[in-house]
């Protein structure tokens, strides 16, 4: 298993969202009165992203190191460098010394990262990285272009479009001139692509059945994906309508019917939304819009004890007996059955 699923705290149950939705309410019990399938379109709302944790480097055009996790890396270089690591360590908080004269500033440092595509998108793969300006980006040895004015997910995570990418295995290469004030951080490979279970970038998923999207195509994906489907109605003016959402997990679920916002399921036990103003007989269009987060993206992801309690700068410096090479990630998406119900 290259990715492994951690334990998920899922949507309500039956009770808990019928409570929630009936809680002032005089009315007869809600009915079924149609489920959808287990298939749904869907649709992003950001660039899908394939994250790369893993590199080798060399100094001054030395021999290429051994692969390991990119913070590895960079305690080597810096303890190679003798300069102080940027990590809580104990010493003086680094921005009173980083910008200090260093005598090994301007060491020549690379950055070796490997990827698998199957089929290169359309429209090219994307680089988002940390402090762009500061490397020299090349990908298969085709210089990339230079940064974008846009960011992704904070602002000094830059965007540029990578040249030369090609099916098999590619090679992407950060070159540098090491200062004193760097941090090495992973970087991601963005666009519209999907990534399969070994960490290859395949075609873009534009379908998806109930489960964890994790294991579609979407395990570092930190954004929304839209379920679309189409139903029809004969709708009834004394009926009201609504629509249950059975196990998931997001942030925050939105619903449009018809193009209109027909609220919000903010937590486990608000999964009933009334839709009654929405539908109307014939054939009717919903979007469950299921949020994410950055959590797949940014890790941490190699603690053999799975997720802490509580997540500090050293959750994400897996080693020894607590490393794994697996990729653990938080599930996301709809897992139950979706049904709209009437009275």
């Amino acid at each position: 298993m290259i990715f492994a699923s951690q334990k998920r705290a899922f949507g309500s149950p039956l009770s808990c969202g019928h409570k929630c939705a009936s809680a002032g309410d005089h009315r007869p019990p809600l009915q079924c009165y149609r489920e959808f399938g287990e298939t749904f379109t869907i649709k992003r709302n950001m660039p899908n992203a394939l994250v790369l944790d893993m590199c080798m480097y060399r100094l001054n055009g030395s021999q290429l190191s051994e692969e390991m996790q990119v913070w590895q890396a960079q305690c080597d270089i810096r303890k190679a460098l003798d300069m102080r690591q940027v990590f809580g360590n104990g010493i003086p908080q680094r921005y009173k010394w980083v910008n200090m004269p260093h005598p090994n500033a301007g060491t020549k440092v690379e950055l070796h990262f490997t990827f698998h595509v199957e089929e290169v998108p359309k429209d090219g793969l994307c680089l988002a990285v940390e402090s762009a300006a500061n490397f020299n980006i090349t990908l298969n040895g085709v210089l990339a272009d230079m940064p974008s004015d846009e960011f992704y997910i904070d602002k000094s995570i830059n965007i540029m479009r990578l040249n030369g990418a090609r099916e098999g295995f590619n090679t992407l290469v950060l070159a540098c001139e090491y200062k004193n004030s760097y941090e090495l951080e992973d970087c991601y490979i963005i666009g519209n692509f999907g990534v399969d279970a070994n960490r290859c970038i395949i075609a873009e998923p534009t379908t998806i059945t109930l489960g964890d999207w994790c294991q579609q195509g979407l395990p570092h994906y930190p954004g929304a994906v839209v379920y679309e489907v189409v139903a029809e109605m004969a709708t009834n003016a004394d009926a009201r309508y609504f629509l249950r959402v059975g196990e998931f997990s997001a942030t925050v679920i939105s619903v449009r019917v018809n193009g209109k916002n027909a609220g919000y399921i903010p937590w486990k036990c608000a999964n009933v939304l009334e839709i009654t103003e929405f539908v109307e007989s014939g054939m009717n269009q919903f979007e469950i819009e299921v949020t994410g987060s950055p959590r797949n993206l940014f890790g941490p992801f190699h603690l053999a004890s799975g997720d802490p309690l509580v997540t500090n700068w050293n959750s994400f410096r897996a080693e020894g007996e607590n490393y794994t090479e697996r990729y653990n990630l938080k599930p996301y998406g709809l897992f139950g059955v979706v049904e709209i119900l009437h009275t």
